[in-house]
This record gives structure tokens, sequence and C-alpha cells, in this order.
């Protein structure tokens, strides 16, 4: 366990030296925490109905990413491994919008990823539960109906991470522009 947190954050090291060592006009033209995009935002008008659709497939395809990963590993393995990338991500945007923005940059980023995240937080660590005790209890033992509630405790964690993560889809298309809109 003390192992897991000197990986992740070691990963999350590892995104800030990543951004630091970028091309810093490829950090503060071209990226999305700069001050000029920051501005067309504010002034521009979100359609969420085709934000949602973009940002559910989007999703899906790293849910997809991450589901393919998480059949393939043993879920202590997946949770540190997903665990370590959103760091290593978290690392590399806070920089990035300290490198471009200052110190408000921080709080502009943390709104951005506001309240969508924790949406997306829970069913990882949903999933991943699920995904820890089928692999601790693989064969239920008992009557029939035990080995059955087994198979729906999982399905049913499942359904509620799904569940989230369309919940966090809806909150990035509609809830979190207005939100950002009025932070900007």
């Amino acid at each position: 366990m003390k192992r897991d947190r000197y990986l992740v954050l070691g990963a999350f090291l590892f995104g800030v030296v990543l951004a630091n060592l970028a091309d810093k006009e490829l950090l503060t033209t071209y990226g999305i925490l700069n001050t000029y995009f920051l501005e067309q935002y504010a002034y521009s008008s979100i359609r969420p109905e085709r934000l949602f659709w973009q940002v559910l497939f989007d999703r899906l395809s790293a849910a997809l990413v991450f589901l393919t990963l998480g059949k393939l590993m043993r879920a202590r393995m997946w949770l540190c491994l997903t665990v370590c990338f959103l760091a290593g991500a978290f690392g590399f945007l806070t920089a990035a919008a300290v490198i471009n923005l200052g110190a408000k940059g921080v709080f502009i980023m943390l709104c951005g990823g506001f309240p969508q995240w924790l949406c997306y937080a829970a069913a990882i660590f949903i999933y991943a539960g699920a995904k820890q005790r089928s692999e601790a209890y693989p064969v239920h033992y008992g009557p029939f109906g035990a080995k059955l509630q087994g198979i729906y405790g999982k399905t049913a964690a499942c359904l509620l991470a799904a569940v989230l993560m369309l919940l966090g889809v809806f909150l990035e298309s509609y809830v979190n522009p207005v939100l950002f809109a009025y932070v900007l």
C-alpha cells in the first residue's frame, strides 16, 4: 500500500516534469489553458446537446481502454495504474496551468474539472472495488441463491459505475460550461 502511494506521487511529479520539459510555445499558444482560449470560451455560446455526444464518445473511448486493461490485469495493479495515469495527467495540467496563468491557473483548472470528475472518480473506485471483490471470492459456496447474489453484486456495481459515468458526461456537458463561464 505504501509503495502505491509512492508510485502515485512519482506519476504526479513525472507529469509536472513532463509539462516543464514540453515546448513553452506548445503550452502557451496551443494549449487550452491560455488567455486567448479562455477569453474566447467566456464569450462563446456552448450547445450542450452537441457537447454531450462529443464528450460521451470521448469518455466511452477512454472507458473502453481502461475496461480492457481491467480484464487483463489484477484489480490492485489496474487500480494503481489507473490512479497513476490520472495523477500524471493532473500533474501535467497543474504545471501547464501555472506556466500559462500563474497561481490563478490552478483554480481555473480545478473549476474546469468540477463537478464531473467526482462522478468519474467514484465510477473508477466502484468498478475497482467490484473487481477486487470478484477476485477475492471467485467461487461462491452455499445455496444457489448465494451464488447469484455474488453475480448480482458485481453486475449492480458495474451498472452503478456506468450510471455515474453517464452522470459525469451529463454534468460535463450541461452544468460545467455554465459554472466555468461564470468563473471566467
